[in-house]
Parts: structure tokens; C-alpha cells; sequence
């Protein structure tokens, strides 16, 4: 087997994580994502039905609260947490990417900007304690729980 070409590399500066995007065969590419934490996530993206995949995973960190008072006296907040999606750019380009958090009481919904690597794969994340992503062409939508 012959040596693999970097298509494209992409470090996420609220998650941590780097994306790696290889060829992986005629019809797809190999996507890697790297945790700070651990072992690597390995998908395969398809190169022409890419609609399918519009998104192909998804991850969350939830926020650690601090001491009650914040960092006022202590010196230690607790950790912020964040959300993390990706996926196939279709036909169309890249999609239009929203978190949200859903809450008896409150609902809220924050719009992300993704990063495309290589022109076939999206990624966004933001900072805060979310529970789900929706993702939004033309013609699809697609919602997915963060775990």
C-alpha cells in the first residue's frame, strides 16, 4: 500500500480537536478527527452522495460549574464547554449550521460559521452547553444529537 497524501489539515481552537482529511479510494475520503483527550474518530466520506452524510457526527463537552461565587476568591471557574458537528458539503456548499439547548424554560440557538476542509467536509463548533445540532441546505434538513 503506497504512502497517503494529506489533502488537508484543520485545527479547531474551542474544541481542541484536529481534523485530518486523506484519500481513501476512488469514491471517498478518509476523515480523521483527533481529540486532546484520546483515541481518534475515523469516518469515510463519500465523494458523490454526499446529501446522505449532510451530518456525519457530532460531540459536546458539558460545562463543569465552578465554585457558586465564579473565580471571585478562589481563583478556579469551572470548565466551559463546548459543541462540535461535521459533515459532507453537498451539491449545494456548505451548509447553514445552529446549535441550540432546549430547556423548560429557555431555548437557545446559536449559528455557527463552518469550516470547510478540503471543499468536502464541514466542521463547526462554538463555546457554551448545547444539546443538538440542525443542519440546513436548500432542499434537506437534518437534526442530530450531540453525545
Amino acid at each position: 500500500m503506497g504512502e497517503r497524501v494529506l489533502i488537508a489539515e484543520e485545527e479547531l481552537p474551542v474544541s481542541g480537536w484536529r481534523a485530518l482529511l486523506y484519500p481513501g479510494g476512488e469514491y471517498w475520503w478518509m476523515l480523521y478527527l483527533f481529540s486532546p483527550s484520546g483515541s481518534p474518530v475515523i469516518c469515510s466520506v463519500l465523494k458523490y452522495t454526499a446529501e446522505s452524510q449532510l451530518v456525519i457526527g457530532g460531540h459536546r463537552r458539558r460545562g463543569e460549574p465552578g465554585w457558586p461565587m465564579g473565580n471571585v476568591g478562589t481563583g478556579r471557574g469551572g470548565r466551559a464547554g463546548w459543541a462540535l458537528a461535521y459533515g459532507a458539503v453537498g451539491a449545494e456548499g456548505p451548509p447553514q449550521v445552529r446549535f441550540s439547548h432546549d430547556r423548560v424554560l429557555r431555548h437557545v440557538v446559536r449559528e455557527a460559521e463552518p469550516r470547510l476542509l478540503g471543499g468536502a467536509v464541514w466542521l463547526a463548533e462554538c463555546a457554551g452547553d448545547y444539546d443538538q445540532v440542525r443542519v440546513d441546505t436548500r432542499r434537506r434538513s437534518d437534526i442530530r444529537l450531540l453525545l
